[in-house]
Parts: structure tokens; C-alpha cells; sequence
């Protein structure tokens, strides 16, 4: 695309519609380009943002680098290009009390990167509330656990998603995925995940997966050698009064 400029009264525009400044002193220029960043960014053009911010990261002062940071890496983040946004945020972070909001966008962002051990770290800070914030961090770590094999501590975070009632989604795959975990590390007797199977049929008897979770619950009677009941499951598993036969 032409680079060609063309003359403005505020200064000179490119003909891809990205600005470039002149004429002004270090100041004027730092609060420029920051009302053109946020400019593009109010209007969710964050591939503008993208293309125009980061070549003067270096060059904006201390002042107001931390909100020029927050800018490109929140636009980063949003085209879900995490391994970008990574720096921008932390450079933010330098400059303010971090919330939950930004640990939980950094949280992730390491997710998205694969980085398991980080996103852990700063979803933990997250998940200080009984919210749908919480929810969704208590889920993430569940699953960064699982990556690094860490799986008493996935089975905790799972357990406490499930307990919030802000995505059911979230809810119903917590306590699934929780269940199986109880089965997979659980020892004679397995109350823990006969419990947990118990519980995910009686919320979500219509859901997909509690076919699995019958195979599941049946393997655990097998496994204890509790025949009568795995006998029950394996004959009528819909139908079954859940509720009657807790142990």
C-alpha cells in the first residue's frame, strides 16, 4: 500500500490511515499519540492500534508509558496475539496496583502461550471472590495444572469452579472433570469420587456426558467389588433413583 503523505492541519496522514506527527515539542507529541492510540482503541480498531502504537513505546515518558503499554497490550490481546501482549501488560503492571482484571488477562495470556507455571501464578490472584472472575481463573489453573501434571491441584481448582454458579459451562465441565480426577487419584474406598459421580448425574442427567459418568460410576461398584449397585447402573442408568441409593 502508498506511503504517500498528504497534508492536514493536525499534521500528516498516511493514505493506510495511520497517523505520523510533526511540529510538536516532546510533550504535545507524548499526549498525541497517546488520543490517537486511544482513538483507534475506543473504536475497537486494534490492529490499528497494533500497527501504529509499539514504534514509539521506547520514545513515550515514564509518565505515561504504564497507560500507553496498557493500550497496545490490551490490543494484543484482543487479536489474541498473547505472546505479544505479554510484555505491554507487565510493562503496564510497572506503573499501577495491579486488579484482578489484570492479573486474570495476564493469567491467561500465559495460557494462551502454553505457559502453564506463569498462568497459574497470576490466575491465583484472580480468584480471590466468589464471581464469575473467579470462576473462569479457577478453571484455567485447573486445566495449567493438568498440562504440568500437577493433578491434586487441578482436582482443587476444578472442585471450586463447580461450586460457583456463574457459567454453567463452567460449572457443569468443573465438576466432570473434578469427578474423574476423585476416580483417577482416589484409594479404597473411593467415597470421593462415588460422591462426585452422584452429584454430576443429579444436576445434569440430560447432559452429554453423564453416559460417561454412569461407565464411570459403575467402574468405581466394580472396582470396589459393590456388584449389586453397578448392577443397578448398568440396567437402568437414566431411569435410576439417583438420590436412593447414596452411600
Amino acid at each position: 500500500m502508498s506511503q504517500k503523505l498528504i497534508k492536514n492541519d493536525i499534521g500528516l496522514y498516511r493514505d493506510d490511515g495511520l497517523i505520523v506527527l510533526r511540529g510538536k515539542n516532546g510533550h504535545e507529541l507524548d499526549k498525541t499519540r497517546k488520543e490517537i492510540t486511544q482513538i483507534y482503541y475506543k473504536q475497537e480498531k486494534y490492529k490499528k492500534v497494533i500497527e501504529y502504537a509499539p514504534v514509539y513505546m521506547d520514545s513515550v515518558s515514564s509518565k505515561r508509558k504504564s497507560e500507553f503499554a496498557k493500550l497496545i497490550g490490551d490490543a494484543y490481546y484482543y487479536e489474541k496475539k498473547y505472546n505479544e501482549a505479554i510484555p505491554y501488560l507487565i510493562e503496564f503492571r510497572k506503573g499501577v496496583k495491579a486488579t484482578r482484571v489484570d492479573n486474570y488477562q495476564i493469567g491467561f495470556a500465559y495460557f494462551g502461550t502454553k505457559s502453564y507455571q506463569n498462568a497459574v501464578k497470576y490466575l491465583a490472584r484472580a480468584s480471590t471472590k466468589k464471581d464469575a472472575l473467579s470462576q473462569s481463573a479457577y478453571y484455567h489453573m485447573a486445566e495449567s495444572y493438568l498440562k504440568i501434571e500437577e493433578k491434586d491441584y487441578a482436582s482443587n481448582a476444578f472442585r471450586a469452579a463447580s461450586k460457583l454458579n456463574f457459567n454453567p459451562d463452567i460449572s457443569e465441565n468443573s465438576l466432570f472433570n473434578y469427578a474423574k480426577l476423585a476416580y483417577e487419584l482416589s484409594y479404597n474406598p473411593y467415597d470421593e469420587a462415588i460422591e462426585a459421580f452422584h452429584e454430576y448425574i443429579e444436576i445434569y442427567p440430560n447432559s452429554p456426558q453423564v453416559e460417561e459418568a454412569y461407565e464411570f460410576l459403575i467402574r468405581v461398584y466394580m472396582t470396589t467389588k459393590n456388584y449389586e449397585d453397578a448392577l443397578n447402573y448398568s440396567a437402568t442408568p437414566r431411569t435410576f433413583n439417583v438420590g436412593l441409593k447414596k452411600n
